[in-house]
């Protein structure tokens, strides 16, 4: 399999200065580059930084594996939207939180920085609590992969009620 640099960037603002060992950052990259296996490389604060001091990194590396396809239902959960008490945007969040111990069960590797696996858009979430709220028969909530997703992520989903 032929090595990839992933589209995803991080970014460092102006004002951070960051610590590489290009030795080691060579290493892990030519590692990549010869695995047979798909990999993913993270790059961690070696250690706590005060701020306006030089940040010291290191790089990690793991075998990725394919988790999801792309259309896949991930996480579903039956409701009740026309009960007493009930709470679409409670509810929703008590799903989103199911869902990312789910992907995290089936191998998807939190972000160290955020410990989240992906991010659902605000309006996008407030849409869903919207056509939640307009329910009153019991409801399937189900989480969709937006795209094939592997070990390090992000979990990018689409909610669809059914």
């Amino acid at each position: 399999m032929a090595f990839r640099r992933s589209e995803r960037r991080f970014t460092v603002p102006d004002d951070v200065v960051l610590a590489v060992d290009f030795i080691e950052e060579s290493e892990i990259i030519a590692r990549a580059e010869n695995s047979p296996y798909r990999l993913y490389i993270r790059i961690l604060a070696a250690e706590n930084t005060a701020l306006g001091d030089v940040v010291a990194i290191r790089f990690v590396s793991g075998l990725s594996h394919f988790l999801y396809y792309e259309g896949e239902s991930i996480h579903r959960r039956l409701v009740w939207p026309g009960e007493s008490g009930f709470n679409a945007e409670e509810t929703l969040h008590i799903f989103l939180r199911e869902l990312k111990n789910h992907a995290i069960r089936n191998g998807v590797r939190p972000d160290p920085a955020t410990d989240s696996v992906g991010a659902l858009d605000g309006e996008y979430f407030f849409e869903a609590v919207e056509s939640l709220r307009a329910k009153d028969t019991p409801t399937i909530i189900n989480a969709v992969a937006l795209e094939n997703i592997y070990t390090e992520g992000p979990v990018r989903i689409r909610i669809l009620l059914e």
